[in-house]
C-alpha cells in the first residue's frame, strides 16, 4: 500500500477482521489503543514507519469496503482541525461516499491529540454513521492514541 498526495486506489492487507455492521472496540486495560480492521492497521503502520515531524496536523482518510483488500486513501496537508468549516466539509464527504468504513489518521509529533482534534472527532461522531466511522487515531513514529478508545474509557469511568 502506498500513501501519496493524491487520491489513489491502494492494496491493503487481505481480509478484514471486522464483520459488516460492527465497529472494533478497544480492549479493556489498554485505553486509547486502537483496534482496527486490517486496511486501517496497514495504513497506520506505513504512516508510522514514514513519520515526519513536519507533517504535524496532516490527516489521512482511508475509505474501504468490508471483505475487500483495496481502499482509497486521501492525504490532507496542513492543519485540518484548525480550518473553519473543515469538520463539516469532511463529514459531508464521508457521508456522501458509498463505502462501508472510513478510518482517519492524524499526525501529531507528540503522539497525543490536541483539543481541536477532540472537537473534530466529536463533530464527526455526531454527523457520521457510527458503523461507518472506524476511528480517528492520532499518531507519531512510535505512539498511537485512539479517539474511539478515549470515548470508551470515558464511558467506562462514568459507569463506575
Amino acid at each position: 500500500m502506498s500513501v501519496s498526495r493524491a487520491t489513489s486506489t491502494v492494496e491493503v492487507c487481505p481480509g478484514l477482521s471486522t464483520a459488516r455492521g460492527s465497529v472494533p472496540q478497544t480492549p479493556l486495560g489498554k485505553p486509547h489503543t486502537p483496534v482496527m480492521p486490517a486496511p486501517a492497521e496497514s495504513l497506520l503502520a506505513i504512516l508510522q514507519d514514514h513519520f515526519r515531524p513536519r507533517e504535524d496536523g496532516w490527516l489521512w482518510i482511508a475509505f474501504f469496503d468490508d471483505g475487500d483488500d483495496r481502499g482509497v486513501v486521501e492525504q490532507i496537508e496542513g492543519s485540518m482541525s484548525a480550518e473553519p468549516g473543515a469538520a463539516q466539509g469532511l463529514a459531508t464527504v464521508i457521508n456522501g461516499v458509498s463505502i462501508d468504513r472510513v478510518f482517519l489518521a492524524l499526525c501529531r509529533t507528540a503522539g497525543r491529540p490536541q483539543e481541536a482534534d477532540r472537537e473534530l472527532w466529536r463533530f464527526l461522531r455526531s454527523e457520521v454513521d457510527t458503523e461507518k466511522l472506524v476511528d480517528l487515531v492520532v499518531f507519531n513514529g512510535h505512539e498511537t492514541w485512539s479517539m474511539r478508545g478515549e470515548d470508551l474509557t470515558a464511558q467506562r469511568a462514568a459507569l463506575g
